[in-house]
C-alpha cells in the first residue's frame, strides 16, 4: 500500500485541510489543485491515492474521476462530497471509485478511506485510538 496521496480540490481551505489531516498520519501529498493541475503534478508510475472534492471548478468530478481513470485504469480514488443522495453513491460505484467520505467527516472516516479495504495505511501512521479528555472535561458526544 502506497503512502502518497494526491488531492482534487479547488478551494484552498479544504485543500489545506485535507493535507494537514493526511500529513499528521504520516501521508505524502504528491499533487494538489485542481483536478487538472493535480493530475498533471502527479508522476506517471505513481499509486498515489487521489481524494476527489465533489465541488470542483473546471470540471465536474464524474468527468475528473473518468479522466483520470482513462489516463490511470487502476488509480484508487476516494470521494469527498456533501451530498446525502443515495445516487452518488450508486454513480461513484459505476465509476470505480473506492469510497465515498461524506463532509462533514471524522478523521478516522477519511484516513479509512484512504487507507483502502485492507486497512493498511503508512508504517508509521499514529494509532486510531482517540485523545484521553483533558482532566476534568467530558469525552465529547459521538
Amino acid at each position: 500500500m502506497t503512502s502518497d496521496v494526491a488531492i482534487f480540490s479547488a478551494q484552498d481551505d479544504v485543500r489545506l485541510l485535507l493535507r494537514g489531516l493526511l500529513r499528521l498520519h504520516r501521508y505524502r501529498v504528491v499533487g494538489e489543485g485542481n483536478a487538472p493541475v493535480a493530475l498533471a503534478q502527479l508522476p506517471k508510475d505513481s499509486q498515489a491515492v487521489v481524494v476527489v472534492d465533489a465541488d470542483l471548478d473546471e470540471v465536474g468530478w464524474s468527468e475528473a474521476v473518468t479522466a483520470l481513470h482513462r489516463a490511470r485504469p487502476t488509480q484508487r480514488v476516494v470521494l469527498l462530497s456533501a451530498t446525502r443522495s443515495p445516487r452518488i453513491e450508486s454513480q461513484a460505484k459505476a465509476l470505480g471509485i473506492s469510497a465515498v467520505v461524506r463532509r462533514p467527516f471524522a478523521v478516522h472516516q477519511l484516513v479509512e478511506a484512504v487507507n483502502g479495504p485492507d486497512g493498511h495505511g503508512p508504517e508509521t501512521a499514529p494509532s486510531a485510538k482517540p485523545a484521553e479528555p483533558a482532566p476534568g472535561r467530558s469525552p465529547p458526544a459521538a
